[in-house]
């Protein structure tokens, strides 16, 4: 049997190999190349990160100093921008489109109390730069002056400013806490789609649609803002570090809400089933009120524009004084005190074994009833009644308050 083996004996001319030593040469330049790129790339959201990490806990410095010059205690009227956070990476600090001189920390130029500063900070590392903005609009659009008819419209911010917010946004994910301002347009928020509790850090919170909450709590560092009715059912609780302004309605079925500062609701505020609203400050009602078998707590001063009802053991506490612009009726064992002032605008009717504790001066400018009701006011202050009383309503002079026999009103001497 013959075998034929073909070899090839001229071996690698010098063209081929140098062809191949090109070939090698352009492949390890690429991957030098994407290599390289790959550690800048790294190396470039490193310092990105850390520039925007920075960023934030600067920018929480400078409101954390805005909040506090601008929350009406301070008798100044102008006030300068710091930082306690060192500012040797910030390039640039601009306000209001001006870039600012800081010197220690703090800014060259005064800004007003009631102004908004729209804040910029400018960071560069190497080729890399990264521009923050905030806007710094206070809490001053908030506040609520009992002495003159306050602001219909209240500003809450720059809408840009809010970052949008979901509590499930998958079906396999929850998000508990959001940093910063936060709008919110789902409807509701419980135990199967929000972690117990839900905290918005360091920011507002702003609802925009008709919004419930169900069993959990709902943290808010600074202001609550809602476009519509606003609902809190059993065993739910939501707690505002600084203001909330509810432009719907306000009903707890029952519900805990804590308030720090002021409250103001634009539609009809519910209270029953052994609710609870705690105001820290003023609470502005420019709808009905009604409490029943619930309970309202404000600091300092109350303000009602419409009629206020309060039922079945349920309570009102006043830590200042009140002006009731309407009716206000009291049935089934209720109770309002009110530790400074009171101005009863319309009528005022309390019956049933309800109370009225006024410890300051009380002005009762409509009529005053029922006749016959099993109900006590007692005033520890002057008591000015502008209509006639009815007789059976007898105006006892007396050393303290008396629990209700029959239906009288008590002027507690001073």
């Amino acid at each position: 049997m013959n075998f034929r083996i073909f070899l090839n004996e001229k071996g690698v001319t010098l063209v081929e190999l140098l062809a191949i030593l090109a070939l090698l040469g352009t492949i390890i330049a690429l991957f030098s190349t994407a290599i390289y790129q790959g550690i800048g790339g790294k190396d470039k959201v490193t310092t990105t990160n850390s520039m925007q990490q920075n960023g934030n806990v600067i920018i929480n410095a400078f409101r954390e100093d805005y909040n506090q010059k601008t929350n009406g205690i301070s008798t100044q009227d102008t006030f300068t921008l710091c930082s306690n956070v060192g500012l040797e990476h910030v390039d640039k600090v601009i306000v209001n489109n001006h870039e600012v001189t800081m010197i220690e920390g703090c800014s060259t130029e005064e800004y007003r109390i009631d102004e908004k500063l729209n804040l910029e900070l400018v960071f560069s590392k190497g080729d890399e730069q990264l521009i923050l903005h905030t806007l710094l609009d206070g809490k001053e659009s908030l506040s609520l002056a009992f002495e003159v008819e306050p602001e219909d419209d209240i500003d809450k911010g720059d809408p840009d400013d809010y970052e949008p917010g979901d509590t499930h946004p998958s079906w396999d994910k929850y998000i508990c806490d959001f940093y910063g301002n936060t709008s919110f347009k789902q409807s509701q928020m419980g135990s199967w789609n929000a972690c117990d509790p839900t905290t918005i850090h360091e920011g507002n919170a702003w609802f925009l649609n008709n919004f419930s909450i169900h069993e959990i709590k709902l943290f808010v560092d600074y202001n609550l803002f809602a476009d519509k009715d606003f609902t809190l059912h059993e065993k739910s609780t939501v707690n505002v570090g600084e203001s909330a302004l509810m432009e719907g309605g306000l009903t707890f079925t029952p519900g805990t809400m804590k308030v720090g500062k002021n409250l103001k609701v634009q539609g009809s505020t519910i209270l029953h089933n052994n609710a609870k609203l705690e105001i820290g400050e003023n609470a502005l009602f420019e709808s009905p009120l009604t409490v029943t078998n619930g309970e309202v707590i404000t600091n300092r001063n109350l303000e009602a524009k419409k009629e206020v009802r309060i039922e079945n053991n349920g309570v009102i506490h006043v830590g200042g004084n009140a002006h009731f612009f309407e009716k206000v009726q009291f049935n089934g064992r209720s109770n309002l005190t009110i530790d400074g002032n009171a101005t009863f605008e319309g009528n005022l009717h309390f019956q049933e074994i309800s109370q009225i504790v006024v410890g300051g001066d009380a002005h009762i400018k409509g009529n005053t009833g029922p006749e016959w009701g099993a109900g006590q006011m007692c005033v520890y202050g002057d008591a000015t009644f502008d209509q006639t009383i009815y007789k059976n309503l007898k105006q006892v002079e007396t050393d303290a308050c008396f629990q209700p026999a029959g239906h009288h009103i008590y002027i507690v001497n001073k």
